[in-house]
This record gives structure tokens, sequence and C-alpha cells, in this order.
């Protein structure tokens, strides 16, 4: 997949986003609120040099010293590897089955190496025979040398592997360093995959530093699944500044589709925060769909530790966002007592809009509770949703009991649909 021709378009309009975004965070950097962390998210390079170069571990006797200072220092250098010799070393720090030992010593070899050296590396971690086992190792070599040469290590997966996963991570460390060079590098480039994981990089390493600018560059995406990845893996790079952030954050989104995925996308995440703040928030929403869509993921996570919190809250929504609240409030009612959250469910309005809590209460009913079940089936609207659920209900039981549930239909025939009847109650 390529970065597409709009996209390619407003490459300028990227650098000129982040820059002002940059330049913004700056002046005010977004506060973690009390009791959220102070480390950002994405604070995974570790301390930086007061020249901007990531400090790597030290190796023993070079407390202090940056792995420029150790290979400006010349002579040999005891972790230059290549070729056979990388391979040997690489081979003799899989194997160990320690974890910690093996990531201790390659942190220790990447410290030691200078950038030239790490392709080496690189290629003897992707080759090993423990490769597979090992991944983790061969990530953590990636990013690092990503922060002593960007450029050399995005080229050799952009010819040498397409794993989304090291490409997005490598682009999100240089673009948490260098936002500029990683966005202009990223433009245009091809990922075979059904996501640009380029991009999704490039994205997530701005939101961990500036997430105002990480958004500018995401209103420029198509609605498409790269800007799906994109949302879920920069949100948490905004949530770590705290609820009211979040949610000031999710309302300067002025383009409808991406508010109601990025609204439903936090909506799980603020309610962990804090889910009486959530409710306050789904209230306040002024648009209508992003409301009924976040508020489902609201009232599902609610439910989880506060039932009677949730049913309550959702029992006081707008008819249009209560419909879909209930979808979360049943789904978790109905695990814990059946028979109440069906009759809980019959309470409510009789509305079409409620059939989707209604889908979420068979689902988890149909396969222990089918007579709970059946009864709350019949009061689905369309005639095929309830042909449909009817019969995955009845063929269930029957494998199980099929006098009792042919006892069922003959008992409930006058209330079901024609071609159930006529199934279940055929001669045998």
């Amino acid at each position: 997949m390529q970065l597409n021709s709009r996209l390619a378009a407003f490459a300028a309009a990227w650098i000129l986003a982040i820059a002002v975004g940059f330049v913004a965070g700056r002046r005010s950097a977004p506060q973690p609120e009390s009791g959220q962390v102070e480390a950002p998210v994405g604070s995974r390079t570790g301390p930086r040099s007061p020249a901007g170069t990531t400090a790597m571990p030290a190796a023993p006797g070079e407390t202090g010293k940056t792995r420029g200072d150790r290979v400006a220092g010349g002579g040999a250098r005891p972790g230059s590897s290549s070729g056979a010799a990388a391979s040997a070393r690489i081979r003799t720090l899989l194997a160990n089955p320690d974890r910690l030992a093996r990531t201790r010593a390659l942190l220790e070899l990447a410290d030691r190496l200078a950038p030239d050296e790490f392709q080496g590396v690189v290629e003897a971690l992707r080759n090993d025979p423990l490769a597979a086992a090992r991944r983790t190792e061969y990530y953590l070599m990636v990013n690092a040398w990503v922060a002593a040469d960007p450029h050399a290590a995005a080229g050799y997966l952009l010819d040498s592997d397409a794993d989304g996963y090291v490409r997005e991570s490598a682009l999100a460390a240089w673009a948490a360093r260098d936002p500029y060079a990683a966005a202009e590098w990223a433009k245009g480039k091809k990922d075979g995959g059904s996501v640009n994981n380029w991009t999704i990089g490039v994205i997530r390493g701005v939101a961990s530093n500036d997430p105002h600018a990480a958004l500018a560059l995401l209103q420029e995406l198509p609605g498409d699944r790269t800007r799906s990845e994109a949302i879920r893996d920069m949100l948490p790079y905004v949530a770590q500044n705290g609820f009211g952030f979040t949610t000031d954050w999710l309302s300067s989104i002025d383009d409808e589709g991406l508010l109601r995925e990025t609204s439903r996308r936090a909506a799980r995440t603020l309610t962990k925060m804090d889910a009486a703040r959530a409710g306050d928030w789904i209230r306040s929403m002024e648009n209508v769909k992003a409301r009924r869509d976040a508020s489902e993921e609201v009232s599902d996570q609610w439910a989880r530790t506060d039932l009677e919190a949730a049913r309550r809250w959702a029992e006081g929504l707008p008819q249009d966002t209560r419909t879909e609240a209930a979808e979360g409030v049943v789904r978790q009612m109905a695990r814990r007592d059946p028979e109440r959250a069906a009759q809980w469910l019959a309470g409510l309005e009789n509305s079409p809009d409620l059939d989707g809590a209604r889908y979420s209460f068979l689902e988890v009913t149909h396969e222990k509770h089918p007579q709970v079940a059946l009864e709350t089936a019949t009061a689905l609207h369309k005639e095929s949703d309830r042909v449909k659920w009817m019969s995955r209900i009845l063929g269930s039981w029957q494998k199980r009991d099929q006098q009792t549930t042919r006892t069922w239909v003959e008992v409930n025939a006058a209330a079901l649909p024609e071609r159930i009847v006529k199934h279940y109650l055929k001669k045998s």
C-alpha cells in the first residue's frame, strides 16, 4: 500500500502541522492531571544527552559516556560485530534462556555498536535459528539502530522486512525524536499490507510528544484502515494526559466520522479512569451519532464494575442514546441474572432501536438459557431476525433436549413465525 495521492499532496501540510504543534507544545505542553503518571507513555528511549542523542546504557568502566563519546574515542570496539562474528555472538546471546540477561546483553551490545555496524547484527538476529522465538530481541535492536541512524534503519526495513509491527515501531521511535525527518521520509513510501505502517508509526511517534499535532496529521487521512489503526495506536498517548485533556482533545475534532471513531475507541479508557465523569461526558456530547457510538462502550465497561450505577445512568439518557447504552448494561446483566436482564429489557420502550440490545442479550443467553432467550427473540422487530434467532436457539436446544424443545414450540405456536412452527412440529 502506498500513501495515496491525496496524502502525498498534503506532505507540506504534514510538516507545517508538526511544526505548529510542536511550537505550541513547547509553549504549553499538556500536563497530566492529578493522579496521572508524569512520564509520557511514549518515552521508551531513555534520557537524552545534551546534544539531543539518546543516552544508551554504559558498558562497564564507561559510565556517563554516550555511544558518540565511545566511538569518537577511537580504538577497538569490544562490541564490533559483522558477518560471521556477529552471527556467532548473536547465537550465544539468544541461546541464553534468561530473558533479562538476554536483554541486558543486547543493550550492552547495541551501546557499543557504531551506526554502520547495526545492519550486520540486525541481520544476524533475523536469520538466527532462534529468531522466531526471540522476536522481541530483533525489535529491540532495530529500535536501537533507529536511534543511531534512522535513515539507514528505515531503508533496511523498506527493502528487507515487511513486518508491519517493526516498521511502525521504528517510524514511531524516529518521529518521537525528529518528526520532521520521519514524516518527510515516510511521504510516498509503499507498504505491502492492508494498512500503511509507515504512516501509523509517524502519527504514533508525534502523538507521544504532542497529541494535537498528531491529530492534525490524522485529519488528513482518508477514513480507511490506516486511519483506524492510527487512532487505536495514538489514543494511549492522548489519555496519558488525563481525562479532561482527552475529552477536550476529542471535542476539537470537526470531522464527524473521525469524531465517532475516536470517541468510541476512547470511551472505554475514559470509563476506566472515572466512570461517573465518562457518563457526564456522554450526556454533554452534541453530536448524536458520536454520543450513541460511545455510550455502549461506556455502559459495558461501567456495568462490569458497578452494574446498578450503569443501569441508572443508562435509564436517564435521552431515548436516542438510551437504546445504545442499554446494550452494554444488558450484556453484563445477562451474564449475572438472565431473568432479570430480560425483564429489564422488556420494561424499556418497544423501539426498533432497542433490537441491538436484544441481540446483545441473545448472544449471552441463547446457549444456556434458551427459554428466556426465545421470549426476547419474539420481540425483535424484523421477521427475518426473529426467524434467524429462533432457528439458532431452537436448533441448539433441540440437540440437547428434543422433546422439551418440541413442547415449547407447541405451547407458543400462536406467537411464532409459521415457518418455525412447521419445521419443529413436522412429523418425525
